[in-house]
């Protein structure tokens, strides 16, 4: 076995640094964000991770975070789940220290679930699952104001009920995303199976493109593009399909200044080779995927993760889920690498710290965000350095983002 010196994994966290935690609330903390703390231990090494603030932000069930670290604004999303008919978009400006403070407040259709910002800082979209829809809202002078809404249950977008037919009856974007060139704007659909694709005009108004669609079944829930340019010049996209418990990888072509185009070259499955995958009585795969995101090394290396949920390949009793790794060939295609812990049940959510050393895991089920430290022989994140419980009434952790 020829053995590879290991990568040099300096971190720049030379100081403590905020992380945001949204979470699915309850009690007198409803609409909670958890402000954490997570740096190097003061003294006898190692590092630490506690929490140093909480916010109500009187909304109903935060489901995620956006940070633009160009105006140090977070934006938080609501998702509204307990029978509110209505969501909430809400706009914070990061202070020293990372404490929060509201600058705007806008009433969004229910079932927001992601939120990106667009348009060289002009506007925010946000994907609503419940309210199967798109809406985008300018940013202008401190406040939020509604700029379009694209409802995709109207006749014009073609939507029929689905392959997994109780999680497909309607469609269902679970993100909004930019490429890299922040033309063109993406919206995976898990109910419609395909990815909604926009041009952004110059006055920040989107226009609907031809989509990008999947096999039946698919449930598309969140894409990454790679980033930078592969060995043939071409971007690629990847897309994690819920539902059918897989990656899809897609070259994408940009034809024209308008037009985008992508084409599938491999799909592979999120469970280690040899593993049967479960399905329920409707079809869908019981370990679900959710998060997915890529990292390059110093040497230039990019591995692409996904976090599986309910898979327990670490333990049921607790449940311990999992992340599966591939490395991004030159050609864009993936290779399985050793599954890995995901510290506890339901990681919904994780973010990679700026210099590529930490990943912050939220785990729903389990109540708790842990902080895993990347391994300069593998390169992969296998080991945990830092956990922090949730307080009560904001257990299930639905988002974590790094403050800078």
């Amino acid at each position: 076995m020829q053995l590879v010196a290991p990568l040099m994994l300096v971190s720049q966290l030379a100081s403590a640094t905020p992380l945001y935690v949204s979470s699915y609330s309850s009690g007198n903390w409803a609409g909670n964000i958890s402000i954490l703390e997570f740096g190097p231990k003061p003294a006898g090494g190692g590092y630490a991770l506690r929490q140093t603030g909480a916010l109500n932000t009187s909304t109903n069930s935060p489901s995620w975070l956006t940070l633009d670290k160009a105006s140090n604004t977070l934006f938080l999303v609501d998702e509204a789940i307990g029978g509110s008919p209505n969501g909430t978009l809400v706009a914070y400006d990061v202070k020293s220290g990372g404490n929060l403070e509201e600058t705007a407040r806008v009433k969004a259709l229910q079932g927001g679930v992601s939120a990106v910002v667009f348009g060289n800082g002009s506007a925010v979209a946000v994907a609503h699952y419940g309210a199967s829809a798109l809406q985008t809202y300018r940013r202008a002078k401190g406040k939020l104001e509604l700029l379009q809404s694209f409802d995709f249950k109207r006749q014009g977008w073609g939507f029929e009920t689905g392959k997994i037919a109780q999680r497909q009856e309607a469609p269902h974007p679970h993100q909004v995303l930019l490429d890299p060139s922040g033309r063109f704007l993406l919206v995976p659909d898990l109910g419609f199976d395909q990815v909604h694709v926009f041009y952004v005009e110059g006055n920040g108004l989107l226009s609907p493109l031809a989509p990008l669609k999947t096999p039946k079944g698919t449930g598309p829930r969140h894409g990454v593009f790679s980033p930078g340019p592969m060995g043939n010049g071409d971007y690629m996209f990847y897309l994690v399909g819920e539902l059918a418990g897989d990656v899809a990888g897609y070259v994408v072509s940009h034809r024209s200044e308008r037009e985008i185009a992508f084409y599938e070259v491999g799909r592979w499955d999120t469970l280690p080779e040899g593993r049967e995958r479960l399905v329920g009585p409707d079809g869908a795969s019981l370990v679900a995927p959710a998060e997915i995101a890529i990292t390059t090394n110093t040497l230039g290396q990019s591995n692409l993760i996904v976090s599986n949920r309910n898979d327990a390949s670490f333990g049921r009793n607790p449940s311990v889920d999992s992340l599966m790794t591939y490395a991004i060939l030159p050609s864009g295609l993936l290779v399985k690498q050793p599954l890995q812990r995901a510290g506890g049940s339901f990681p919904r959510s994780f973010a990679v710290s700026a210099d590529g050393v930490f990943m912050a895991v939220a785990l729903q089920k389990s109540g708790a965000v842990v902080v895993l430290k990347r391994n300069g022989w593998s390169d992969l994140f296998d080991e945990e350095v830092a956990r922090v419980k949730m307080r009560m009434g904001a257990e299930q952790a639905t988002c974590v983002v790094w403050g800078v």
